[in-house]
């Protein structure tokens, strides 16, 4: 399963075992590869900049699942911002157990 979040926890590993592969990646490879990937951004702002649904909910990643992230940087999102501040930027990176 493939899905698009704006942060990573331990929490949400779903094995007790394995390796955990991460690489950061550009804009666009983030944009292309998360096509049709389910949405797990629980901050409105942050989706509605992203452009994807708003969806609060727990994951728990296993073999073969991706995680892509779109972490803030340079501070928090205004409320109800539609687009990121001069101040932020996104970093995009895969998250996958291996």
């Amino acid at each position: 399963m493939k899905y698009i979040g704006n942060s990573f926890s331990l929490q949400m590993l779903g094995t007790d075992k394995g390796l955990l592969g991460f690489k950061i990646l550009t804009k666009d490879d983030f944009e292309f590869q998360t096509r049709n990937a389910y949405s797990i951004v629980g901050h409105e702002d942050t989706a509605r900049v992203l452009g994807v649904k708003m969806n609060r909910e727990s994951i728990s990643l296993k073999k073969g699942d991706i995680l892509f992230i779109a972490q803030i940087i340079g501070g928090r999102l205004p409320e109800g911002a539609t687009k990121l501040p001069q101040s932020c930027t996104f970093k995009f990176m895969q998250v996958e157990i291996i």
